[in-house]
């Protein structure tokens, strides 16, 4: 099997989810070792198979697609990008720290946040036990973990979260 070809526009983001340069193939000048807004090292490729992160096309102000949000996972081998890993990894530890839950109840919060990433039949299932879970911890830490989940969420998820 042929594997496709890589995209035409390469985006550049720092290990943080933040975006460096929407094409790095058209502006090469304006490349970044480490991002201006949190100092991370920036990449622009999966750092698993190598497969470059798709950027910005030269057309993307006619498609109407809205603003460039950087993929959450590779979309040649799946692996969640390092934003995506550390975001998650942030919401687990952050519940680990929520005194107003039982030990059972912080595993089955933290069992939702992988099916918030992706759009599968879980995620309805899960955005529905996310709020529940939000609305027991009341709105100060609620709100600290939701900001946190949102970062990495799908936009399905996020309708049915109601954000």
């Amino acid at each position: 099997m042929d594997r496709k070809p890589h995209p035409k526009d390469v985006a550049q983001i720092c290990r943080n989810g933040h975006l460096i340069l929407g094409s790095l193939n058209r502006f090469p000048q304006f490349r970044k070792s480490f991002c201006t807004d949190c100092g991370a090292a920036t990449i622009n490729e999966c750092q698993t198979c190598h497969w470059p992160i798709e950027g910005i096309g030269e057309s993307a102000w006619m498609e109407g697609g809205g603003p460039y949000r950087p993929p959450k996972f590779c979309e040649e081998c799946g692996t969640p990008f390092p934003w995506t890993e550390t975001a998650l990894s942030a919401a687990k530890e952050y519940t680990d720290d929520l005194d107003q839950l039982s030990v059972e109840e912080k595993t089955a919060l933290k069992g939702t946040f992988d099916d918030l990433t992706s759009d599968t039949p879980r995620t309805p299932v899960a955005a529905n036990r996310f709020k529940k879970f939000i609305a027991k911890v009341g709105p100060v830490a609620g709100s600290v973990l939701q900001k946190i989940v949102e970062t990495v969420a799908t936009e399905a998820a996020k309708k049915s979260m109601g954000l």
